[in-house]
């Protein structure tokens, strides 16, 4: 079901943060379980920050098809696909002028080239 941007019952503002893996993970909070859901997810902002000293980091942030909670499903597109953050830096993926909608049906995952190295930082408004 489609969310009626002009009749919202209610936005809550959140943030969360996860440090990533080299295994795909789902973000949590970025993806609805319920295909029945009225609401949806608007980012605002998602950071890539390497939190190695020395080493850089390549990360993939990709938008899936929700398959009950696991990583994996249809892909339907990428964020960010391999793009590296240089050691100790901080990369931009989503701002608030480059904003997405993501839909009720819909889930972010995201995955690192080395484990512990990255920590992603998002904002987002639930909608509802």
């Amino acid at each position: 079901m489609a969310v009626n941007l002009i009749n919202v019952s209610g936005i809550e503002g959140k943030t969360g943060t996860q440090l990533l893996t080299t295994s795909t993970a789902v973000i949590s909070g970025l993806g609805l379980a319920n295909t029945a859901t009225t609401t949806i997810i608007k980012l605002h902002t998602l950071l890539a920050t390497n939190i190695d000293g020395t080493n850089d980091v390549d990360v993939s942030v990709k938008l899936t098809a929700w398959n009950s909670g696991s990583a994996g499903g249809t892909l339907k597109g990428w964020l960010a696909y391999t793009i590296t953050v240089p050691a100790d830096s901080t990369l931009v993926l989503v701002s608030r002028d480059s904003a997405i909608y993501i839909p009720h049906d819909t889930k972010v995952e995201a995955a690192a080239s080395a484990a512990s190295d990255c920590q992603l930082t998002y904002s987002y408004d639930e909608i509802t």
